[in-house]
């Protein structure tokens, strides 16, 4: 099988990329030819150095891309060109250097190569937030206020999509409390402001996001032990509750989610959007968060976009477009064995008599 060559050996002068290796007369920047490898390598599961039918096909169905069996069997027709019943690199390469206009391979290989390489977007970005890592990687750089950033592309308008976003501080313990307002989920197209909170104001209207952590208690990490979860005990000496992140969203100005949802660190948080269903679903650390959606029923206006909100300096997000999950949500909604407790539900701070006052998921009378 043949496999994508170092950069050594294609480099050229000026930083162009001479394509000669690979049959095809042409130099293109080396970010575009860096873009096209990774690209590559993400279809590449198995890293066996070319792209199988079943490979190819499982990417489209994890990028919301549906093309019919006869469909497949014409694209990897196309790209096929030495009908070793593979698609190597040298002919990815050439569909995306040199594509042939109007070719089945072309509509369907060129959506889900710009799904793949997900990145944040430079016109979508806090004041003191910049990029770095070729756009993948956000980070903070002062203290002025709670900044976001939005991906560049949106998510495919049908079917599954799964990202990643992995947050981290400098200075702090892999699992650390993050202490601030970190938030990861997707938003719609109207939002275009970036900096300052978004609960606050009507971009909760247009988000649905999942904060690190609640005001009242930090993140903290669990650790295992032989299967079993095991962390600091209370002063009584019963096991102390795994700490909640927050949901905020239409429905949800701030409302503690489940248990164990805080997320610290250099945790990576993963985000399952189904929008045939309409329901969305948080990961931590390649492990689904809930057996519930945390968002169900919506049905955005516009396409969704990956954000990301980050507090202090120093901190960083850092984007990745992931295959879909194996422990995906299934078909029929899954209870377990709490039974009712496994659907969460909280008072609504928008629809409430104005004597009484919503906290943290509590209501009291004012």
């Amino acid at each position: 099988a043949e496999r994508s060559s170092s950069l050594d050996e294609v480099l050229g002068k000026g930083g162009q990329v001479n394509l000669r290796k690979y049959g095809i007369q042409q130099l293109i920047p080396l970010d575009q030819f860096q873009h096209i490898q990774d690209s590559f390598n993400t279809f590449d599961r198995d890293g066996g150095g070319d792209i199988s039918n079943e490979e190819l096909g499982d990417v489209f169905k994890s990028m919301g891309l549906k093309p019919s069996p006869k469909e497949l069997l014409q694209i990897v027709k196309e790209l096929d060109e030495d009908m070793s019943g593979s698609v190597s690199f040298s002919e990815f390469l050439k569909l995306m250097v040199a594509p042939k206009f109007g070719s089945v391979g072309y509509k369907f290989v060129k959506s889900a190569v710009a799904g793949a390489q997900m990145v944040w977007s430079i016109h979508h970005i806090a004041i003191g937030l910049r990029l770095a890592r070729g756009n993948n990687t956000a980070m903070r750089t002062d203290f002025w206020q709670v900044g976001s950033v939005r991906g560049e592309n949106s998510l495919p308008k049908q079917g599954q999509s799964y990202f990643e976003v992995t947050f981290s501080r400098r200075g702090l313990a892999k699992g650390a409390p993050l202490n601030g307002f970190y938030y990861v989920g997707v938003c719609d197209k109207t939002v275009e402001q970036w900096d300052g909170l978004w609960r606050d104001d009507d971009r909760r209207q247009h988000m649905w996001g999942l904060r690190s952590e609640t005001c009242d208690r930090p993140h903290k990490a669990l650790k295992e032990k032989r299967g079993a979860t095991f962390g600091a005990t209370t002063r009584g000496g019963a096991p102390e509750k795994p700490s909640r992140g927050e949901l905020c969203g239409p429905a949800h100005r701030g409302d503690p989610w489940t248990d164990g949802s805080s997320f610290g660190d250099r945790d990576v948080m993963g985000v399952f959007v189904d929008l045939d269903k309409r329901t969305l679903f948080f990961y931590k650390n390649g492990e689904r968060l809930d057996d519930m959606a945390a968002f169900r029923g919506f049905a955005p206006d516009s396409p969704l976009y990956p954000f990301a909100t980050l507090s202090h300096p120093d901190s960083q997000a850092t984007l990745a477009f992931r295959p879909l999950p194996p422990n995906k949500p299934s078909d029929r909604v899954e209870v377990s064995a709490g039974g009712t407790r496994a659907y969460y539900s909280s008072w609504s701070g928008d629809y409430k008599s104005e004597s009484f006052d919503v906290r943290e998921g509590s209501m009291t009378r004012a």
